[in-house]
């Protein structure tokens, strides 16, 4: 009887430490997680600050580089701030917030710029500036796919 009260003893102790050994381990990969998230979150915040200084830049471009180009700074800025905010948001941690502005300033750029540059002038037509932005905003938009697919297999 002593004997089979320390093996049962012993099967309980083993029990208790693999428990102890998973917590630890999950907790281990709890925090693996979170700091990954966390990482592409900060990626995402600065894709989005780089996009909204470069429509920022495109609209002080247009301002200084056209006749009448007021409107053109006026939607850099605005736009530009849209997606500087956003990138503030997702380093403060409020990701959905965030992930809406991203997006909308995002559409509203490559839309507009897109519609301008290739529908309304014609691509020959376009100036540098529109081109470049367009091409920053399909970079941004497949770097915030890329990036918000990681952060959920994450």
């Amino acid at each position: 009887m002593p004997g089979q009260l320390v093996l049962l003893f012993v099967w309980l102790t083993e029990i208790k430490n693999r428990i102890n050994r998973n917590k630890h381990m999950n907790m281990n990969s709890n925090h693996q997680t979170q700091s990954t998230v966390k990482v592409v979150v900060d990626k995402q915040a600065w894709v989005m600050w780089g996009f909204g200084l470069i429509v920022l830049a495109s609209g002080l471009w247009r301002y200084f580089g056209a006749e009448g180009g007021t409107n053109g700074l006026w939607f850099g800025v605005v736009m530009g701030g849209v997606a500087m905010a956003s990138g503030g948001l997702f380093r403060i941690g409020m990701a959905t917030a965030a992930g809406v502005l991203a997006w909308v300033s995002i559409a509203l750029v490559g839309g507009w710029f897109g519609y301008e540059a290739l529908i309304k002038k014609g691509i020959t037509v376009a100036e540098p500036r529109q081109l470049i932005v367009i091409a920053v905003t399909i970079l941004a938009s497949l770097a915030m796919i890329l990036l918000s697919r990681k952060s959920k297999l994450a």
